[in-house]
């Protein structure tokens, strides 16, 4: 089963609400924070620190319901554009 990659323009808090919001996904950001999927979750590129989700501080602000949407909207747009692009490769 292969998980669904999601490059996310903005910063790793942007990443982290987009991984949050959707479990299935994936997302990376140019800067090559990673969140989300079975394994540790990295803020920082390559050999940086990792963070795992029982580890990830509580007392981060909780995104609103609208902000949680638009990252949804986000995720899911760009996981149809893969999609997409993957389909007229193939084709």
């Amino acid at each position: 089963m292969f998980a669904e990659f999601v490059l996310v323009d903005g910063g790793w808090e942007h990443a982290l609400d987009v991984a949050l919001a959707n479990p299935g996904v994936i997302a990376v950001t140019r800067d090559g924070d990673r969140f989300g999927g079975p394994s540790a979750w990295r803020a920082g590129p390559q050999g940086s620190s990792v963070v795992t989700p029982r580890r990830w501080p509580t007392r981060r602000r909780r995104p609103t319901p609208a902000e949680m949407a638009r990252d949804v909207a986000e995720a899911e747009v760009e996981i149809a554009r893969q999609r997409l692009a993957a389909a007229r490769r193939a084709s």
